[in-house]
């Protein structure tokens, strides 16, 4: 993802896993949304997870975004959220994400030392900055697969747990109003 955002030439950078599908209005809805909300550092449509058989979940967004979307399910809704990612990663993947050129310039891009969670490491930073906009569009299809990086799903929890705990830890004097207690 690095390597493809020192190519990129747009003002808006959109991410596409090789296993993932972008429905044809993806991009302008994204682009719009950042016209609409130039203050929006990162811009998220829904979608759908899906495996070769089935559809597996029907919407991405957990019950945190789609508790605050007013107008049903094509809103959008632009946030401060940051400490909401602080307790869940509220992207499923990066193939959901648009983000603004300007904003890797003054947060940095991926930690390429971060495997499982590096997306929502890149998260934390958007959101400590900016706010994030959200689409209520399901405009991607996220393709499972036990043999993808990630691992079959009754083993990614734990997988993602314990390198989520080493990246919270090296944000944790980041993070707004944290108190390190010390062991009694």
């Amino acid at each position: 993802r690095n390597e493809g955002l020192r190519h990129a030439r747009g003002s808006l950078i959109a991410f596409l896993d090789g296993d993932d599908v972008w429905d044809a209005g993806k991009i302008t809805a994204q682009v719009a949304a950042g016209r609409r909300w130039p203050e929006a550092g990162m811009i998220v449509v829904d979608g759908e997870m899906v495996s070769e058989e089935a559809v597996l979940r029907a919407s991405l967004f957990g019950e945190w975004i789609t508790s605050r979307f007013s107008e049903g399910c094509d809103a959008a809704l632009v946030t401060d959220c940051h400490e909401p990612f602080v307790r869940a990663c509220l992207v499923t993947t990066p193939s959901q994400v648009m983000v603004r050129r300007d904003v890797f310039a003054s947060i940095g891009t991926w930690k390429e030392s971060i495997w499982l969670t590096g997306d929502h490491e890149l998260y934390l930073r958007i959101t400590m900055r900016y706010p994030v906009a959200f689409i209520g569009r399901r405009l991607m299809r996220y393709r499972y697969a036990e043999s993808s990086l990630s691992g079959p799903q009754s083993f990614r929890a734990f997988r993602w747990g314990l390198e989520r705990v080493a990246m919270l830890r090296s944000h944790r004097d980041e993070i707004a109003g944290h108190q390190c207690e010390s062991a009694a």
